[in-house]
């Protein structure tokens, strides 16, 4: 998935392999104006669990995910 928060930072014309196709052209950056607003409030950052409300739905999956994560970890170096 790519990361959109970045396309501001980008000072080139082109976006380098952007194209899908064999024999495309590079894709253009156009003017900011071109693009709907909600593109701008994307995070493109990790959010980190001393800012999320310990209540809250995004807090327990991130802290679900990571307890998988873990797991699976542990699971790995289990031997047989």
């Amino acid at each position: 998935m790519p990361c959109f928060s970045t396309c501001s930072v980008i000072h080139n014309e082109e976006l380098p392999k952007i194209s899908y196709l064999k024999d495309g052209n590079e894709s253009q950056l156009g003017p900011d104006e071109q693009y709907p607003d909600w593109l701008w409030t994307l995070k493109g950052t990790k959010q980190d669990l001393n800012e999320l409300d310990p209540h809250g739905r995004t807090y327990s999956r991130i802290l679900r995910k990571r307890q998988r994560r873990d797991e699976n970890e542990r699971r790995k170096m289990k031997r047989f």
